[in-house]
């Protein structure tokens, strides 16, 4: 029985292109051709191995593979190098869920800085230090709808990309309004 849906040609290359480009940015990740990604990516990978990180159990396998895992992911996603550097050393100062603080945040943050650099070591230490029980249970979980989540994280998507594109930047927004009831003035400590 045919299908009441085909796509049209203009979709079928629109989709073959969009594989296409999605394969391209694994296949270095499926060869481990990580110098490929990013010159320095072995050397950071090295940095990682060398403080334990491979040593260490997370979740399916080492907390190495679960850092690189998540580089990986941010970076076909196409994050920000600095965000996907912070996927790199996301927990490196341990976290509110998981103790597994390969660096001291006393005395290591200077050392992950000079590796992964400014903007990154900035995102790095606020996921270690943000307390995410508190954040998402307290302050978040219950006073959202799915409907209304998933409408405002649209909208949110939007509203980066008027920022990012056009430079509009809109105070007035239902989501952003939302946000800022449940969070402090002054961000999270």
């Amino acid at each position: 029985m045919p299908s009441s849906f085909t796509a049209s040609p203009c979709q079928d290359s629109q989709e073959t292109n969009y594989l296409q480009t999605l394969l391209a940015s694994a296949r270095p990740f499926l060869r481990g051709e990580l110098e490929s990604v990013d010159k320095n990516l072995p050397s950071l990978v090295s940095v990682l191995r060398s403080v334990g990180a491979g040593e260490c159990w997370h979740k399916h396998g080492s907390f190495l593979d679960h850092l690189v895992d998540m580089y990986r992911i941010l970076k076909i996603w196409k994050a920000p190098d600095s965000v996907c550097l912070c996927g790199l050393f996301h927990s490196a100062y341990s976290n509110s869920y998981v103790n597994l603080a390969i660096f001291d945040p006393n005395t290591g943050r200077d050392v992950v800085r000079g590796h992964v650099g400014e903007a990154a070591e900035r995102l790095i230490h606020l996921f270690c230090i943000v307390p995410r029980q508190p954040l998402i249970h307290d302050d978040l979980l219950f006073k959202y709808s799915d409907i209304e989540l998933v409408e405002h994280l649209k909208a949110s998507e939007l509203s980066l990309r008027s920022a990012k594109e056009k430079g509009l930047f809109n105070g007035e927004e239902s989501w952003r309004k939302k946000l800022t009831s449940l969070l402090p003035a002054r961000g999270l400590q």
